[in-house]
């Protein structure tokens, strides 16, 4: 059994080292967010759940969006404004596969929460006809990076 706490040195950097947790890191990154992921099985099977364990910085503002898979999301530590409902430590959010949520804007200490999607293949995120058509520009901005890790995590995130 493996222990960890998010404020051990190195914990931010934990996930299996394939295509899919590159892109996703990279992307993350671009984003000022921070990220640890933990497959739930086999690493290289794409049925296989992920556990992702994100940090967001505090003001961040997260955009409307959706992901091909279940998502059941954990709040941590902090808080999160989504709507007009603030959600802090303990409270959960659960989505169907396709379904938009967000957008989020987090509260003055930062979020730490806890995401688990049903499937690692299908955690790419889609943006919704109602995304922030600025924050929609910018990730489809990523296409044409100069940086092709970059372009290529863009390409991977907006593949739905």
């Amino acid at each position: 059994m493996s222990y960890y706490n998010i404020d051990d040195e190195g914990f931010w950097g934990i996930g299996p080292e394939d295509e899919e947790t590159s892109f996703s890191r990279k992307l993350a990154e671009a984003m000022d967010l921070t990220m640890a992921r933990f497959p739930l099985g086999d690493p290289n099977d794409g049925a296989t759940p992920m556990a992702s364990v994100l940090y967001m910085p505090p003001g961040y503002l997260l955009w409307r969006h959706m992901h091909n898979c279940y998502r059941f999301e954990a709040i941590i530590k902090g808080s999160v404004m989504s709507g007009d409902r603030e959600l802090g430590p303990g409270d959960i959010m659960v989505t169907k596969p396709n379904e938009p949520y967000g957008p989020y804007t987090v509260g003055p200490e930062g979020l730490v929460t806890v995401e688990i999607f049903s499937r690692t293949d299908e955690m790419g995120f889609a943006t919704v006809e109602d995304t922030d058509p600025e924050q929609e520009r910018w990730l489809r901005s990523l296409l044409d990076s100069e940086d092709p890790e970059l372009a290529a995590a863009a390409k991977w995130a907006l593949r739905f």
